[in-house]
């Protein structure tokens, strides 16, 4: 898979680099359990620092896209968040359980008998 990076692109390298691996494990050019390349080779690859390849696969671990294992690198998550048809990858990520208790919580006032929500 080719990575290109841009440092003239008005957008930081970190964002390049995430936006791409993100786009390729949601369109299927990588399969989960694939190993994602070691952030020593990667930053070497495209001239970058180690800390902005790890804070992206970080990322990417964070957002359920990679696993991390200990000793063992990054990989495709088994289950990464899917993209609905139409939907932009960013419009796409996953509430997380507790996001999604406060989002259908019905929330009132604090003040009694009122019944504000």
């Amino acid at each position: 898979m080719d990575l290109f990076l841009d440092p003239g692109a008005g957008k930081p390298l970190t964002t390049q680099l995430y936006e791409q691996l993100r786009d390729a494990i949601t369109a299927g050019r990588l399969y989960p359990g694939n190993q994602l390349v070691p952030s020593r080779q990667l930053a070497g690859e495209l001239g970058v620092s180690r800390h902005t390849v790890t804070t992206v696969y970080g990322r990417l671990v964070a957002e359920g896209y990679a696993e991390g294992r200990a000793g063992g690198g990054s990989v495709v998550a088994s289950a990464s968040p899917a993209t609905p048809k139409g939907t932009s990858p960013a419009a796409a990520l996953r509430m997380t359980y507790l996001g999604q208790n406060l989002a259908n919580a019905k929330i009132s006032c604090c003040n009694p008998g009122c019944n504000r929500i």
